[in-house]
């Protein structure tokens, strides 16, 4: 992304690494993760999560889904 993240998206969920590991986000709660299909980012910063399940946005003020 912008801010030079790299984002993971599987059919396990949602990862972004840093400068060691990666690090899980979940997207719902529970253990069963959405199949992630897509990720993109807009001019405003925000990364936008495409699944199986829906649309969720994940912006400087945290997660959120979409609709």
């Amino acid at each position: 992304d912008s801010r030079r993240r790299l984002w993971v998206g599987s059919r396990e969920g949602l990862a972004r690494a840093d400068a060691l590991r990666f690090l899980p986000l979940p997207l719902v709660a529970g253990e069963v993760q959405p199949y992630v299909s897509a990720i993109a980012e807009d001019q405003a910063g925000t990364v936008w999560i495409a699944t199986n399940v829906g649309l969720f946005a994940h912006g400087r003020r945290g997660r959120g889904q979409g609709g």
